[in-house]
């Protein structure tokens, strides 16, 4: 794999330009380092190459199908490399992709459905009852399902009319002797945001490539994003934190993204592909958090922790930052507990969530 490369101005060391889409910088990550793993996975792993002759093929088989630019495509889909996958295929066909929890209930898939005027279900065979259970319950009988894999696998005549296989949709962009979509308008609406609805009805917000790319920029220029790194995806795909921190940085900045579909392997998979950027919400970081205090206190490492947390304390207050010889050789003896963590490469580690 290759080695992470720092960039250094403020418009992702010259990656993203005003006219950008996703679709346009994903095309550019591909054609750097074609045989580089961009997705990793239980299921599958894909090299930059694969991802965008694969891409390239389903979004053909996506206007084979009918769909057209601005037309909205839902996934029901977890953590895995076949999300990324098909949400980049949607964008390359210029459609709109978005996600739905595959936990939430029939109703509120339903809801969602109509108000995205979605066409299309995107899921995974362990999901295509939920999948079923939400065209049912948007009362569109035009929406269509699509499994990934060979076989929809249909339990009934009425819904097998309404499935295909990605195959299928494969094979009719390979049939397909339509010219290529273009890269589209950075107005183009890149994915959908749908409010939780707890005060009401869910709200859709359309975010468009510009608000998506500028907002990168505007990251990289503040916690700057090395080229080619590894990332963990692993939060659940219907929020943008995921949407961000993994799938779009990973199209401009040509990440590696490793896949966790089970929450139980997280920690297992952060010692193992020790990413380069790190982004969880507090319940990750206070296990992470009570292992390194244990693995401090092993160490006899405690005061040389508090040490550290006067000497930062202090900078918050003043404002004045500078590395002394005493905070260097602390950090120093730190760093074994952060090689224990997994994550000594990182060069950015962030941590959100929504009010409760």
């Amino acid at each position: 794999m290759t080695e992470p490369k720092t960039s250094q101005t403020t418009d992702g060391g010259g990656r993203i330009r005003p006219a950008d889409t996703l679709g346009t910088l994903f095309l550019r990550s591909a054609a750097e380092d074609p045989t580089a793993i961009a997705l990793s996975g239980d299921s599958a792993t894909f090299t930059w190459q694969q991802y965008r002759e694969t891409a390239s093929s389903m979004a053909a088989g996506w206007r084979a199908l009918g769909l057209g630019p601005g037309d909205v495509v839902a996934l029901i889909i977890g953590p895995s490399p076949e999300f990324h996958l098909m949400d980049t295929s949607v964008l390359l066909a210029r459609g709109v992709p978005f996600s739905l929890s595959p936990e939430d209930p029939a109703d509120r898939h339903g809801l969602l459905l109509r108000l995205a005027a979605a066409g299309v279900i995107v899921t995974a065979p362990e999901h295509l009852r939920a999948a079923r259970a939400a065209a049912a319950a948007a009362g569109e009988p035009g929406i269509r399902i699509v499994v990934l894999g060979s076989s929809p696998a249909a339990s009934s005549p009425d819904t097998a009319s309404r499935a295909v296989s990605l195959e299928e949709v494969v094979q009719a962009g390979l049939a397909s002797e339509l010219p290529d979509a273009g890269p589209g308008s950075p107005e183009d609406i890149a994915t959908l945001i749908f409010t939780s609805g707890t005060n009401g009805t869910p709200k859709g917000v359309r975010l468009s490539h510009r608000a998506i790319v500028s907002s990168m920029a505007s990251t990289d220029a503040i916690a700057p994003i090395g080229v080619g790194g590894r990332v963990l995806s692993f939060l659940p795909t219907a929020h943008i934190a995921e949407r961000f921190m993994s799938h779009y940085q990973g199209l401009a900045f040509r990440l590696s993204i490793r896949s966790v579909a089970d929450p139980a392997t997280l920690y297992d998979e952060v010692l193992r592909v020790r990413p380069d950027r790190f982004f969880a919400v507090p319940r990750v970081y206070e296990k992470l958090a009570a292992t390194a205090h244990r693995l401090i206190e092993e160490a006899g490492l405690t005061a040389t922790v508090d040490a550290s947390l006067r000497h930062v304390r202090r900078e918050q207050e003043t404002g004045q930052h500078g590395s002394t010889d005493d905070h260097d050789q602390r950090l120093a003896l730190l760093a074994s507990i952060r090689a224990e963590l997994g994550l000594e490469r990182t060069e950015y580690r962030g941590v959100a969530t929504a009010p409760s």
